[in-house]
């Protein structure tokens, strides 16, 4: 998620030069090597998200409480253009039900701010992060998630950071930018990170789809609908407990594509996710 814009034609180069464990091998996941669940919300019911990062009593902060305070200026000094909110912080409620057979739902919507946390914002939007309940260093996280549909500046993105703190590494599991899937591993000697892309996957917005990443501690290999994507080496210095945030930002970088009217309203939807050990 810490794609710099200057870093955007090094990654499509390194996506396009890494070789053939870039490329999609199209094999199945074998789930025999899978032990047993770690980490299991099904979105049947509202999750409970705590709107302080101190706080340890549910499974999600709407936050990014490892970057620092809690509603840092992160999101803005990183050149983003949403806020994430909840209704003690700013009144705003950004998550809604995402169907009627559940999961949940994230709404980034044009907004004014005035709290000061918010300066320069122009959009409420919300994330979840497991930081305060569960972080896994070896094994597969799957989450099934349906993408935003149409608009460019939209940043939709379901990734890893490190349970220690700081940064790097970092682990995305994807991102898509104007409606191509990313997969990226950021580490202390590549902090703009070795990218796989997938363009033929499309918008992946026409229903909730399976992504999925499979960590041995030797390799990181992604999945979508149980498919393998790309595989990459683990990068050194990455072999490290990640926890997990799903969020959608809007940016007007030249990677995601410039703001445009349809950025926003967009949501993105989560209808489950889940961890396993490895056997």
């Amino acid at each position: 998620m810490r794609l710099l814009p200057l870093a955007v034609a090094t990654l499509l180069l390194t996506a396009i030069g890494f070789g053939t464990a870039q490329a999609a091998v199209g094999g199945k996941l074998d789930r025999t090597q899978l032990g047993s669940l770690s980490f299991n919300d099904p979105f049947t019911s509202a999750p409970t998200i705590d709107v302080g990062c101190s706080s340890k009593t549910a499974r999600y902060v709407d936050q990014f409480c490892g970057e620092g305070a809690t509603n840092s200026m992160y999101p803005r000094t990183h050149g983003e253009h949403e806020c994430y909110s909840d209704p003690v912080f700013d009144g705003i409620l950004p998550f809604t039900q995402f169907s009627a057979a559940g999961g949940i739902q994230i709404n980034a919507a044009r907004h004014l701010f005035v709290v000061p946390a918010c300066s320069g914002a122009l959009y409420s939007s919300g994330m979840l992060s497991t930081i305060n309940s569960f972080s896994m260093k070896h094994g597969y996280w799957e989450i099934t998630a349906q993408m935003p549909k149409g608009g460019q500046g939209r940043w939709p993105a379901i990734w890893l950071m490190p349970q220690a703190g700081g940064w790097p590494p970092e682990i995305d599991i994807v991102e898509m930018a104007q409606g191509v899937w990313f997969g990226t591993q950021h580490s202390t000697a590549n902090h703009n990170g070795v990218a796989a892309s997938a363009p033929a996957l499309g918008c992946l917005c026409d229903k909730p789809h399976i992504f999925g990443l499979l960590n041995t501690g030797t390799k990181v290999v992604w999945y979508v609908d149980n498919v393998e994507i790309a595989e990459q080496p683990m990068m050194a210095g990455n072999d490290v407990p990640y926890y997990l945030i799903i969020n959608l930002a809007i940016y007007g970088g030249s990677w995601q594509g410039a703001e445009t009217a349809t950025s926003a309203p967009a949501a993105m939807g989560v209808t489950a996710i889940r961890a396993y050990a490895l056997k």
